[in-house]
Parts: structure tokens; C-alpha cells; sequence
């Protein structure tokens, strides 16, 4: 085994942050497809007693994760850390819908999705531009950096694998919401439709 071209593979699959399948592991590193493929078995055996791991998260595509019982260790360091569970379940509804109308957010995230999403603006993650009585929302380039993808399909695999598939993220319809929040949201709804 060429432990320097090992090396390289590790590398790639450290910096990607991401799942990297084996043919673009190959447009970087200029390696064989075999050459890559033992490189990576041997990755595996390397880290097999350490807190990393290596997987195959679909045929020939490769991440480099922390083993599931290191994860309480790092946890916090993770970016989606940074939101609270609701606004991090409303910016992947957004993630999934973009462009989304902002009266759909939150007649599926409910009545606490204006805060939410008001929050997203002010940090840069999503941006708000008047569409009829409502706001079409849009998430931006920031965004993606801050996760680490390059384009909305590597974000939404990124959800995917938090558990956040757009399915999972609809709060009980209107449930909770105040009586002035749901003449809110009624009166958008009545002025989008004109």
C-alpha cells in the first residue's frame, strides 16, 4: 500500500467535510479508481480503533465521520448547533422549498416560523423579497458555506442525514397559534390569493 497516496485520499475526505464519490475523489487527486479504492480500505483499517470512521454512505461514496460514541464529546461544534431545533427544522423547510412562499413556511412550521424566519434574514442565511401580499424566501450562498456545500442538493442531503426530510419538518396545523396569529395568517393567505 502506498501510504502517501492514502494520505491523500484522507486529506480529500477531511477537507470535503461531505460525502465525496469516488470518481470526484479521482478528478481531485488524479488517482486510479484502484488506487483510490485501496487507499481507502486501508483508511478503514487505520481508523478502526480511533474516534473517526469511514463510510460508505451510498455505492462508491465515501465521508469521513466521528464515531457515534465520540459524538457528545463534539457535539456543540456542529453547525446546525447554532440554531434552536425549531429554526433549524424551519430554515430546512426553507432549504427544501427554496423558493418558498413565506405564508407556506408557516402554515407548516407554525405560528413561531415569523421569528424564525426573521432571524434567518437578519443573519444572511435566507433573504425576503415581496411577492403579492407575502414574502418569497430564498436561502443564500452564506448559507451554504456555513454548512460547507456547495449547492442546495448537498444541503439538503445534509438535512437528510439529521433526520430533517421535508415529511418531518410539519408542526400540527396551526395548533398552538393565537387567535391573532391565525387571523395572521388567514388574512395572507386570503391576500395571496387575489
Amino acid at each position: 500500500m502506498d501510504e502517501k497516496k492514502a494520505n491523500i485520499v484522507e486529506a480529500v475526505l477531511f477537507i470535503a467535510g461531505r460525502p465525496l464519490a469516488i470518481d470526484e475523489i479521482k478528478k481531485i487527486t488524479k488517482l486510479k479508481k484502484d488506487e483510490i479504492k485501496k487507499s481507502i480500505e486501508f483508511l478503514v483499517e487505520r481508523y478502526a480503533s480511533t474516534s473517526i470512521t469511514i463510510k460508505e454512505s451510498a455505492p462508491e461514496v465515501y465521508e469521513m465521520h466521528v464515531r457515534n460514541e465520540y459524538l457528545p464529546y463534539v457535539e456543540s461544534l456542529l453547525p446546525e448547533k447554532d440554531f434552536s431545533p425549531g429554526t433549524l427544522k424551519t430554515l430546512a423547510y426553507i432549504a427544501y422549498r427554496s423558493p418558498v412562499k413565506q405564508i407556506e413556511v408557516v402554515e407548516v412550521r407554525g405560528n413561531r416560523a415569523y421569528e424564525q424566519i426573521d432571524e434567518l434574514i437578519k443573519r444572511g442565511f435566507v433573504t425576503a423579497k415581496p411577492k403579492g401580499h407575502t414574502k418569497e424566501l430564498r436561502i443564500t450562498k452564506k448559507l451554504l458555506k456555513y454548512f460547507n456545500v456547495k449547492s442546495e442538493t448537498e444541503l439538503k442531503r445534509y438535512f437528510e442525514r439529521l433526520n430533517l426530510k421535508v415529511e418531518n419538518l410539519k408542526e400540527t396545523e396551526r395548533e398552538g397559534m393565537s387567535e391573532e396569529m391565525k387571523e395572521k395568517v388567514e388574512d395572507e393567505e386570503v391576500k395571496d390569493q387575489e
